[in-house]
């Protein structure tokens, strides 16, 4: 099948299955109507996902190291040995400690179990993290109360964006598969936090610690960035909330993001702490954990940057890929809609909107673009909702994110298919 062919027919069948999903919330929900819509959910999350059923070894950039990272800790798990050391990286390398060790940890496993090469476990490990994903911002979409349509387009934003699909297949980033999935739980129990007294703090507390824990757990750069981001959220969130007058959930989320420090402090101490007297040990890159918040290259690099996000393009840029014209427009749209009425803004739009745009400059550094296009993701909920609520087609009303929908996954379609998944 030709390439256009094969955009075709992927646009077709995504479109079909987005129909699909948006008429089946449309109906009442029975415990078995549920299934179908989890079915059709999945369906359309995964479809896409055709890079991760390519034949051969497993794609560019650094996926051959953490493929081979893989195949390390099933084999030293084979032995009965605990995946702390191996002789065979780097003439003695400690593989399961600075670096991070969940992920591989999770796939070394599934391989030693399974008995499948360290290849295929990973790609079907990448498949189904990604998929798991898509519905953990699914579920954070829809609690924002926008309606499906605009839950619907911010997931298909953040699923199929080749942005997130670049920094896997492209970049080689296996890792952030595990972030990718975790960012938006973490995300949804924060809101739920800053929201109201729904969810308990003897409860969202001992949720946002395990996550956090598992961020650092799978790769210890990236968990800070990540870290960085919601803390950000949480103050702009606690500042606005005080300027309105309400202590009350200032004071919930300074308690909140209070204790969740403090037990992730404890829960990972052994793995940070040796870590931080050991800095002299560790690679030029590694050394400067905070300094690197801040991008540490010139003007033109950063032009580089914001031009990779906007253009398709071969050009080698790490971490840096196409973002999508027309969820970019969206996001536009988002930001000028709440900022004309910056009063009539809740918390919760906000807190993402202003980080949003005050972290620009961060998303030119490499290890926070990810964050940056998770919290762009959510901001494209609002620009969804703020398109018409009804359009009419052959007289029968449909939702006007709808043609949204399909302009996104049509530009979705051709960079999925088009570009090439073995070079950098």
């Amino acid at each position: 099948m030709t390439v256009g062919l094969a955009s075709v027919a992927l646009f077709g069948l995504l479109v079909g299955l987005s129909v699909l999903v948006l008429d089946l919330y449309a109906r009442p929900t029975g415990d078995q109507h549920r299934l179908v819509r989890v079915l059709a959910c999945g369906a359309l999350f995964s479809v896409g996902l055709v890079s991760y059923a390519l034949g051969g070894d497993v794609f560019g950039g650094d996926a051959p190291s953490h493929t081979a990272r893989t195949w390390l800790f099933a084999d030293i798990l084979s032995r009965g040995e605990i995946p702390i050391w191996t002789n065979r990286w780097y003439l003695g390398y400690p593989i399961g400690h600075y670096f991070g060790f969940l992920y591989y940890l999770l796939t070394g496993a599934a391989a030693l179990v399974t008995g499948f090469s360290a290849s295929l476990v990973t790609k079907v490990a990448l498949l189904g993290l990604h998929t798991a994903g898509a519905f953990s911002f699914f579920r954070l979409a829809k609690s924002l109360g926008e309606g499906t349509s605009a839950a619907l387009f911010a997931t298909l934003f953040y699923t199929y964006s080749f942005q997130h699909l670049g920094i896997i297949v492209v970049a080689g980033a296996l890792p952030l598969s595990v972030l990718f999935l975790t960012l938006p739980a973490l995300l949804q129990i924060f809101d739920d936090v800053s929201r109201d007294e729904s969810l308990p703090l003897r409860r969202a507390v001992p949720q946002a610690t395990a996550l956090v824990a598992l961020l650092v757990f799978n790769h210890i750069q990236y968990a800070l960035y990540a870290v960085t981001g919601v803390t950000m959220v949480a103050a702009i969130r606690m500042v606005l909330a005080a300027s309105r007058g309400d202590g009350n959930t200032a004071r919930r989320l300074a308690v909140f993001v209070g204790l969740t420090g403090g037990l992730v402090m404890l829960a990972t101490a052994w793995l940070i702490v040796p870590m931080l007297f050991e800095q002299r040990h560790l690679v030029a890159s590694s050394d400067r954990l905070v300094g690197n918040l801040v991008q540490q290259g010139t003007w033109a690099e950063a032009i580089r940057a914001v031009r990779r996000l906007t253009v398709v393009s071969r050009e080698a840029d790490w971490l840096h890929f196409y973002l999508g014209l027309v969820p970019l427009c969206v996001v536009v749209v988002a930001v000028a809609k709440l900022g004309r009425r910056p009063s009539r803004m809740s918390l919760v739009q906000a807190g993402y909107v202003w980080m949003l745009i005050g972290s620009l400059p961060l998303a030119l550094t490499s290890r926070f673009i990810s964050v940056w296009f998770t919290l762009a993701a959510v901001v494209s909920v609002w620009g969804g909702a703020g398109l018409p609520r009804r359009m009419r087609f052959r007289k029968r009303p449909l939702p006007a994110a709808l043609l949204a929908i399909v302009l996104l996954l049509a530009e979705c379609s051709l960079t999925i298919v088009q570009r090439g998944y073995r070079s950098m």
